[in-house]
């Protein structure tokens, strides 16, 4: 703001150089910190047995022939075993199941209903 008005005057310096002296005269304002508590890990996200934590996401990637693909993976926090990956061109919610389909298919015998029970999955909830 301050560079914008010295510009507009008719000062010319650069927009660095402004900050700079007035971080040195203490002019900056106050940087705003979180307000409340913050939120606790208390947990581990490492276990002491397989199948019991997986952890799950994706990325697009680009790809020479392709274009632009999705990679989802499904992974065990035990050991980093990858459980299950699926790549795509269409990134939705149906294909970010797929690695965890093919790692309950694989690890406990079937998509059947309560085949995962006790089963943690971790994810970023992202878009």
């Amino acid at each position: 703001m301050v560079w914008a008005r010295l510009r507009i005057s008719g000062v010319r310096t650069s927009r660095r150089r402004v900050l700079r002296l007035m971080r040195e005269h203490g002019l900056l304002s106050p940087r705003r910190v979180r307000q409340g508590k913050g939120i606790s890990h208390e947990g581990t996200i490492t276990t002491d047995a397989p199948d019991v934590m997986w952890g799950t996401d994706g990325t697009r990637v680009l790809t020479a022939e392709e274009g632009m693909c999705w990679v989802f993976t499904a992974v065990d926090h035990y050991n980093c075993e990858v459980v299950g990956s699926h790549v795509c061109k269409r990134g939705d919610r149906f294909a970010a199941l797929q690695p965890v389909a093919q790692g309950l298919a694989r690890h406990f015998g079937g998509l059947t209903a309560d085949v995962g029970r006790g089963l943690s999955l971790r994810m970023d909830n992202g878009t």
